[in-house]
């Protein structure tokens, strides 16, 4: 199972809340510090599931580590997070806020912004380039893609998405007019009703004009 098992939950807990792991060590891509309580005992107890995906494997091949230009930004930008407790995941009932954590915590706002060394984990609205597009991405055979601008903006954005079509683009990959492309993912794991929350907040967020190009 990974870490888990070297874990105890507390300290899973604190992990994705702040960022530092067990040993002390700060890795800031797995910051989640307004995630709801309830959420990551969720995660915690899918750790130390039976799931294939969180089984025991050999990890020796494939690790990653911090580039250059990543030490340099983990050294003198980036930051802990303040362990936050008592957070609470917003209701259906309040389609705009849950549809904001929902950015928020699955990682929404990381990509479609406009760099992802520009994150504020805390304040995500302050990200710079706040999901006007623009990061730059590994997509299929390592070809570099920018990530698309995801304000309604109807020119250059999903200001001209119904909600049909943005369930149709989170779930099957196929926006109005193309096909989307990895590293975005089918969230084919969230409900109409989550998908829904996340299109009603989209709409609120200032449209930005950015069109982003992709060969």
């Amino acid at each position: 199972h990974g870490f888990a098992p070297k874990y105890r939950d507390a300290e899973i807990r604190y992990f994705l809340k702040t960022g530092i792991a067990k040993d002390g060590r700060f890795l800031a891509y797995m910051l989640r510090p307004n995630m709801a309580d309830d959420d990551i005992n969720d995660i915690i107890a899918f750790f130390r599931s039976d799931d294939p995906s969180v089984r025991s494997a050999d990890t020796t091949i494939g690790l990653t580590d911090y580039n250059f230009i990543g030490k340099t930004y983990n050294a003198f930008k980036a930051s802990p997070a303040p362990y936050r407790a008592n957070v609470k995941r917003p209701s259906e009932s309040q389609p705009v806020a849950l549809g904001r954590y929902l950015v928020d915590n699955i990682g929404c706002y990381h990509c479609h912004s406009k760099s992802l060394k520009s994150l504020n984990s805390i304040n995500p609205e302050q990200t710079g380039g706040y999901l006007a597009g623009g990061a730059t991405l590994k997509g299929e055979g390592g070809k570099e893609i920018k990530a698309s601008n995801i304000t309604p903006d109807k020119n250059t954005g999903i200001g001209d998405y119904t909600k049909e079509d943005f369930r149709k683009a989170l779930k099957d990959g196929q926006a109005p007019h193309r096909k989307l492309r990895p590293p975005m993912e089918k969230f084919e794991y969230l409900t109409d009703k989550e998908i829904d929350a996340i299109y009603a907040y989209l709409m609120t967020v200032p449209a930005k004009s950015n069109a982003v190009l992709n060969l």
